[in-house]
């Protein structure tokens, strides 16, 4: 929607939509202003929307700043005041040099916990408001399965099955919660019946594994869960702790295989279950 008036437009800028990965760097959506006339220098206030985890700038380098660009592609630089909440920017006295088109911009980055989805920002330029381009915030790092099939034996030695981490491209990503859950249709356990093994075994980016230790539960229905905590005795081996920059990494044992952090229970089946090939076990973050 356009919003007019006698003396000038506002309207929202785009398309293509910015997006903003959780934790990483900055995106700059904004508004296109166009007039026929020229007019005095107006005060400009930008607001994050609520609850989406929109921050100025980035989490780890603020940006109070506005860009204005004229129709000549000249830029200007404008100090904002943040409000005490954080959500708002406010400048005064910014020169739209119009008549013509004029676009202006404001950093903006997601928070780690950002909600994923699309927002926008309102941009409101001399009273008159209209949303920004639309911001999307992309997941920081992704799952998946991991490569292969795991063999299981009745009563045989543990397996490890486990999934595959990428990150996609945050710069510091910090510990997470990572939940291993047992298929509900196969009889199995994590370790041996001899030998419970409640760990979570993560390769690093150098392909040096490490463990933290997990907390065994029961649900009411009889599935096993296996939830792997961050400890700070093993503080660098829960997936936050493990530097996820490096997007691929040969596997050391596996040279002919390109690995990611790889989280691997160990498990094997009871000695009357059926299936001799499981499937991976759920991984959750």
């Amino acid at each position: 929607m356009v919003l007019q008036w006698s003396e000038f437009s506002v309207m929202p800028g785009g398309p293509p939509d910015v997006q903003v990965r959780q934790g990483g760097a900055a995106g700059y959506p904004g508004v296109r202003v166009a007039g026929d006339t020229a007019f005095e220098p107006v005060s400009v206030t930008v607001t994050l929307p609520d609850g989406r985890g929109l921050l100025f700038g980035m989490s780890t380098l603020a940006d109070n700043q506005l860009t204005v660009q004229n129709a000549a592609g000249e830029t200007t630089r404008y100090p904002g005041s943040l409000s005490a909440d954080g959500t708002s920017l406010t400048f005064s006295n910014g020169d739209l040099q119009l008549p013509g088109t004029t676009v202006m911009w404001v950093g903006v980055g997601a928070g780690h916990d950002a909600p994923l989805g699309a927002s926008s920002l309102t941009f409101s330029v001399g009273g008159r408001d209209s949303r920004s381009t639309t911001v999307v915030v992309t997941p920081a790092f992704t799952v998946s399965p991991g490569e292969g099939q795991v063999q299981a034996g009745r009563a045989g030695a543990s397996a490890y099955p486990g999934v595959q981490v990428r990150n996609n491209g945050s710069p510091a990503i910090p510990l997470q919660r990572v939940t291993a859950t047992l298929p509900a249709d196969a009889v199995m356990r994590f370790g041996t019946e001899t030998n419970p093994d409640h760990q979570c075994t993560v390769w690093d980016r150098r392909g040096a594994p490490g463990r933290a230790p997990g907390q065994h539960l029961r649900r009411p229905s009889g599935a096993h869960l296996h939830r792997c905590r961050p400890h700070h005795s093993h503080s660098r081996f829960p997936i936050g702790d493990v530097d996820l920059r490096q997007r691929l990494r040969r596997h050391p044992h596996r040279p002919d295989q390109r690995r990611l952090h790889h989280r691997r229970p160990h498990l094997t089946l009871h000695p009357h279950q059926r299936h001799l090939t499981p499937k991976s076990s759920d991984h959750g973050t």
